[in-house]
């Protein structure tokens, strides 16, 4: 270590000795060539022009090096600084991603901080649009009010008489965007705002901003992420200001897929027969010959969606014919309908949700359909762990009318389900399976040694696959508080009640993601909030109740359902008082929504 140390410092000075001595050397034979009379290179002309140009040369270098170190020590004493040219070159030199946009983002600031309303220069007028849609992907509240803040110092700058502002429709949708996948009922709310805004300046002319089809679906998909209990009436109001606003506002896939959407994840008992009304409509809109209503595979999954969580009799029913058209649609060779692993999984939750008898069966025929067409070689029908999961789901559930071995089919269905998923290649059990199992168990078994037997070997499962979640304590806590005890007691004895999933060893819980906690539970509404019309047509749902649907029945089983359910969608298409251009209500009913 010493002579390692030695010879470093020695490597050091000698460097420099060698530097000092060129530098010395060269600058000293600059001055004596520099100070010698004319006649000393008479005799050699062609020497004086070359070193001429190497003085230049080098009191040029000198100078620039001069430069570079005073820059350096300014940036070191002055972090904004170091942004002060062009963003897209610092942007560029950061390490990552995050960075970059960081350092964009900082550089922006500044110039705004600096710069007096009416005098920001081209070059940072062209960066705040892009620097909107950095702000709108941060999906949250601070991010859109300082999307809309660059939007207001345009607005100040435009009327400071700065000519090289322009207000335009793009900049306000992507100020629209930000609100809008910041997913609040308050963002909502001022997403609808600036809409109305736009919507005035555009028949007053202060600006040139007129609202489009995308700035009205951006409002409608922002209602749809809100989960407001007036969203899905507020985003039908919208699609209705649409389709009366002309050719510029005519409503698209997208928007009608919003609208479905927002009905989708509402709490309303008839949910998914308005969502079927659109669907319908959509249907008529494109038989007519209007293209850009083409229903998609997006269309019917959220429909699906809003029918496998409406809890109603005859929605699993509902959801299997539903995928069975689309099943037909596509051998028939339309690709855009074609049903893929989020369908399937929907029409899995509806049965789960029901009360329906002997669902797991049925829940498990689905699966094995899935696995059929994945063999066959449709990639998008691949099961996963969310499928497998909600198939569990509806063994956790029985009827309680079920008896005791109908319930040990429900279990022996369950472990087999969860044994096909251990050994498939659709990934591994996650903490909500887990959590789910548990479930099973304290439903279907009786209290015994075998089900402790189960439920111990299940935990052990669960720690070593490190999926130790707050909804398998939780579950743990509430069925089998023994095992809860047995398994956590110093855990429980340092937190007590307050016990979380984050106090267990990290080994425990390394594999947990995307574990939500929420206390939102909103009012289910009942038949007296509905439409008199919606309940007729419920009625005639309720009708297939007890059937199996075509991929979960027996064969020979679910024909009669299957027609009782195409009745009910030629009753949806003229009964419900909505053309095709009109929409589902009128201009000033949407106006007093809003």
């Amino acid at each position: 270590f010493v002579v390692g140390t030695l010879l470093f410092t020695m490597g050091r000075w000698l460097r420099w000795l060698v530097t000092g001595s060129l530098l010395i050397t060269l600058r000293a034979t600059v001055l004596v060539v520099a100070f010698q009379p004319a006649h000393i290179f008479s005799s050699h002309a062609s020497c004086a022009p070359v070193v001429t140009k190497q003085i230049a040369l080098f009191s040029a270098s000198t100078e620039e090096e001069s430069d570079i170190r005073k820059a350096k020590r300014k940036r070191r004493g002055n972090p904004s600084a170091r942004s002060s040219g062009d963003p897209r070159r610092n942007v560029k030199s950061s390490s990552n991603k995050k960075g970059k946009e960081a350092s964009w983002l900082r550089w922006m600031d500044a110039r705004l901080e600096e710069t007096p309303v009416g005098e920001l220069p081209p070059k940072v007028i062209k960066q705040m649009r892009p620097i909107m849609h950095v702000y709108a992907k941060q999906r949250s509240t601070k991010g859109a009010e300082n999307a809309n803040r660059l939007m207001t110092r345009l607005i100040k700058e435009s009327e400071a008489g700065n000519a090289d502002v322009k207000l335009s429709t793009k900049i306000c949708n992507a100020v629209l965007s930000a609100w809008a996948r910041s997913g609040s009922e308050e963002s909502s709310e001022r997403a609808t705002k600036l809409l109305i805004w736009m919507s005035k300046n555009s028949k007053e002319g202060t600006y040139d901003v007129k609202p489009s089809t995308v700035s009205f679906s951006t409002v409608i998909d922002s209602w749809a992420r809100s989960g407001a209990d007036d969203a899905a009436q507020k985003a039908e109001a919208l699609l209705v200001l649409m389709e009366k606003g002309g050719a510029d506002t005519r409503p698209n896939t997208v928007s009608f897929n919003s609208c479905i959407h927002a009905h989708a994840r509402s709490e309303a008992m008839d949910k998914a027969v308005k969502a079927e009304a659109l669907v319908n409509r959509m249907e008529d809109l494109y038989e007519a010959g209007n293209t850009d209503v083409r229903p998609d595979v997006w269309t019917y999954q959220s429909l699906l969606s809003a029918w496998s969580t409406s809890k109603v009799w005859g929605a699993p029913q509902r959801g299997e014919e539903i995928l069975r058209m689309m099943d037909s649609k596509y051998k028939a060779g339309d690709d855009a309908v074609k049903p893929n692993a989020h369908c399937f999984t929907a029409s899995i939750t509806a049965w789960s949700k029901s009360f329906e008898k002997d669902k797991a069966r049925s829940v498990y025929r689905i699966l094995q359909y899935m696995n059929k067409l994945y063999a066959d070689g449709n990639d998008d029908a691949k099961p996963n762990v969310v499928a497998y999961t909600a198939a569990l789901n509806a063994c956790a559930y029985p009827e309680a009318s079920e008896d005791e071995e109908q319930l040990r089919q429900y279990f022996d269905i369950a472990t087999l389900i969860l044994e096909e998923l251990r050994i498939s290649e659709f990934g591994s059990p996650s903490y909500l399976t887990y959590a789910t199992f548990l479930q099973v168990c304290a439903s279907c078994l009786a209290d015994s040694d075998e089900r402790d037997r189960v439920v111990r070997r299940i935990f052990d499962e669960c720690r070593q696959d490190g999926q130790v979640g707050d909804a398998v304590i939780q579950k743990l806590k509430k069925r089998f508080p023994s095992i809860y005890h047995e398994f956590l007691e110093d855990d429980i004895g340092r937190h007590g009640e307050a016990l979380r999933s984050k106090h267990l060893p990290k080994a425990w819980r390394r594999n947990v993601a995307g574990e939500r906690h929420s206390n939102h539970h909103p009012k289910r509404k009942d038949y007296a909030d509905i439409d008199k019309e919606d309940v007729s047509k419920l009625k005639v749902i309720s009708r297939s109740r007890g059937s199996r649907g075509f991929y979960s029945k027996e064969i020979g089983s679910g024909r009669k359902a299957a027609g009782e359910k195409e009745s009910l969608r030629e009753e949806g298409r003229k009964g419900d008082g909505k053309d095709s251009e009109g929409g589902s209500g009128s201009f000033d009913e949407a106006t007093v929504i809003l």
